[in-house]
């Protein structure tokens, strides 16, 4: 499984809409994620293994408080864990957004040895 269906696995349980770079659809909720690819582990000056670096930005509606709801903090709490039982790293969360969307962007890593 290559790094877009392990991201899509994990998250579109939890979200339904996710899709690299750019969303231009009408979901009221929807995730965007990007990465960075790193070589990693050389031998004969070949990588042997690729580090992701991952950022998922989870996006809904917002309004005052929102990022503070029961709801919101559950459903970080299962992207998180989403994240990790897919073999990424544990992820540091921030938050983002404007004046009609929140966002919170979940950042993590993961190693493919598949180069």
């Amino acid at each position: 499984m290559d790094i877009d269906e392990l991201i899509k696995a994990a998250v579109e349980p939890i979200v339904p809409v996710c899709t690299i770079d750019v969303y231009g659809g009408d979901a009221r909720e929807f995730c965007v994620y990007t990465y960075t690819e790193t070589p990693i582990d050389f031998g004969d000056d070949e990588p042997r293994a690729i580090r992701y670096t991952v950022r998922l930005h989870w996006c809904f509606p917002w309004k005052p408080g929102v990022t503070a709801s029961p709801e919101v903090k559950a459903k970080k709490k299962q992207l998180k864990h989403a994240l990790l039982s897919a073999g990424l790293t544990y992820p540091t969360v921030s938050s983002a957004g404007d004046d009609q969307w929140a966002q919170l962007v979940f950042e993590a890593e993961y190693v493919d040895g598949e180069v």
